[in-house]
C-alpha cells in the first residue's frame, strides 16, 4: 500500500440538496396553478349555469368574509328594495333580506344589496328567522327552506301543507304539519336540523305554536268542532317529557294565536278574547272582548296590544295595552283617523299613521313623534334602542331612545 493510498478508495455520493428542494418549488408551483384552474373553472361554471345562486352581488358578499377577519363598522344608512305585497322580512347576522314570491334578497343596512336568490318561487312566502338563518315557506307549500343570509343550508320537505311555524335566537324551530294518521303533527328542530320532539293530535287542527326562548317549552294551540261549536285547546309541553304539563278547553272560541311572554307567561288570543296564563300554566285572568271585538292586536314580550273599530262609518279605533305577565290594563288611546301599526318592543309602544310614527315610552307615560315619507309596516329591532323602521318600499333606522333624551314636545295622549 502506497503512502498515500488511503486517498485512491471509491468516490462517495454527495447528496444534491438544491436539486431536491427545486423539485419541491416546482411541484408547489404546479399545484398552486392547478388550484387556481380549477377555482376558475368553478367560477365560469356558477356563473354560466347556476345564476340563481352565484351572481355578482353573491359573489362580492362571499369575497367580503375572506378578509383579515376585521369587520369594519358602517353607519347606518335607507335601504331601498322593490315594492312587493308580498314581501316579507328578516334580520339575519344584522343583514335585513326581503323575502317575496320572486325570491330572496339581502340588504346590509348600511344601504349596499348583498346577495340575491331567485332559485325558488313561492306564492304567498312566509319568514322566521333565529340569529343565524331564516326559514322560509310558503302557506299551502310543504316545505321549508332554511337559508343564510349567502346561500340555502337545508330544506325541510312533508307530506301534507303547513299550517304554523315559529323559531328562537338559538336557532331551534318547530313546524305544524300533519300525518295520515293525524289531523295535526308538530316537529320540533334544533340548531342543527335535526328533529328532537314531535306531538300529533288525531281529531284537532292546530293553527299556532311557539317556543319559549330558550327551547325547553312548547305550547300550541289547536281547534275542533264539537255538537256544533268550536272548543279551542291549549296544551303546554316540556320538550323533555312526552306528555303535555297542562291542558285548557275552552267552548266556543276560535283560536288566533298563542305565544310565550319575556317571563315565561303564556297568552291565547281567541276571536272572543285574550287570556294570559302564568308560567306553569295556571289561568291568571281573562279579557273578554264582548261586542266591540278585536280588528287587530300585537302579541310583544311585556305587552299585548288591542285595536278595535269605534265605528263602522269611520276608520276611527281603539287601542288597549295590557300587560302580559298579569292582563292588567295599562293604557288606551283614540285614534280618529286609524292606524297603520301598533307594536311594542321592550317597555315602548310604536304606532303609526298617515303622519307619521309616533313612539311612546310606557312607564314613564311620555311621548315622542317622527315624521315618515311613506307610512311604517313593520319595526325590526337592531340592537338596545334601535329599530329598522320598514315601509313598502324602504327602510331605515331608528334611535327611539335618542328621541327622550332631548326635550321635545309630549304628545302624552289621555290615559283613560
Amino acid at each position: 500500500m502506497g503512502a498515500f493510498s488511503i486517498f485512491g478508495g471509491k468516490k462517495q455520493k454527495v447528496s444534491d440538496g438544491k436539486g431536491y428542494y427545486h423539485r419541491i418549488s416546482v411541484f408547489f408551483a404546479l399545484a398552486k396553478y392547478l388550484c387556481l384552474l380549477l377555482a376558475l373553472a368553478a367560477l365560469l361554471y356558477g356563473f354560466s349555469f347556476r345564476t340563481d345562486e352565484i351572481n355578482a352581488d353573491n359573489f362580492r358578499y362571499l369575497l367580503s368574509f375572506l378578509g383579515d377577519g376585521e369587520t369594519e363598522t358602517q353607519a347606518y344608512s335607507t335601504v331601498y328594495y322593490d315594492n312587493n305585497e308580498t314581501n316579507r322580512f328578516a334580520l339575519v347576522r344584522g343583514d335585513l333580506a326581503v323575502v317575496n314570491n320572486s325570491g330572496v334578497a339581502v340588504y346590509g343596512l348600511s344601504g349596499a344589496r348583498r346577495s340575491v336568490d331567485t332559485g325558488f318561487k313561492m306564492d304567498s312566502p312566509e319568514v322566521m328567522h333565529s340569529a343565524k338563518y331564516m326559514y322560509i315557506y310558503d302557506l299551502g307549500g310543504s316545505e321549508v327552506v332554511i337559508k343564510s343570509t349567502l346561500e340555502t343550508v337545508n330544506t325541510l320537505s312533508y307530506d301534507f301543507p303547513i299550517r304554523a311555524a315559529t323559531a328562537t335566537d338559538n336557532g331551534h324551530f318547530a313546524v305544524v304539519s300533519e300525518k295520515k294518521t293525524s289531523r295535526s303533527s308538530v316537529f320540533v328542530y334544533d340548531e342543527s336540523f335535526r328533529e328532537v320532539y314531535n306531538c300529533s293530535y288525531s281529531s284537532l287542527y292546530t293553527l299556532s305554536v311557539d317556543l319559549s326562548s330558550d327551547a325547553s317549552r312548547l305550547v300550541t294551540a289547536s281547534v275542533e268542532a264539537v255538537g256544533g261549536e268550536f272548543v279551542t285547546t291549549l296544551y303546554l309541553y316540556s320538550l323533555s317529557e312526552k306528555e303535555p304539563l297542562v291542558k285548557h278547553s275552552i267552548t266556543g272560541e276560535y283560536p288566533y294565536k298563542v305565544a310565550f311572554g319575556d317571563g315565561g307567561e303564556i297568552i291565547l288570543l281567541t276571536d272572543k278574547s285574550c287570556r294570559f296564563y302564568g308560567k306553569s300554566g295556571e289561568e291568571v285572568s281573562t279579557l273578554t272582548f264582548g261586542n266591540e271585538g278585536i280588528s287587530g292586536f300585537d302579541i310583544g314580550g311585556k305587552y299585548f296590544v288591542r285595536t278595535y273599530p269605534l265605528s263602522t262609518l269611520s276608520s276611527a279605533v281603539r287601542l288597549e295595552v295590557y300587560g302580559v305577565s298579569d292582563g292588567a290594563f295599562v293604557w288606551g288611546k283614540d285614534f280618529e283617523s286609524g292606524l297603520r301599526l301598533a307594536k311594542t318592543l321592550g317597555g315602548y309602544l310604536f304606532t303609526s299613521s298617515n303622519e307619521g310614527l309616533t313612539v311612546r315610552d310606557i312607564a314613564a307615560k311620555e311621548e315622542r313623534f317622527t315624521s315618515t315619507d311613506e307610512g311604517v309596516i313593520q319595526l325590526l329591532p337592531v340592537e338596545d334602542g334601535k329599530t329598522l323602521v320598514l315601509t313598502e318600499g324602504s327602510g331605515s333606522v331608528l334611535d327611539y331612545k335618542a328621541l327622550f333624551e332631548t326635550k321635545g314636545d309630549d304628545s302624552d295622549g289621555s290615559d283613560n
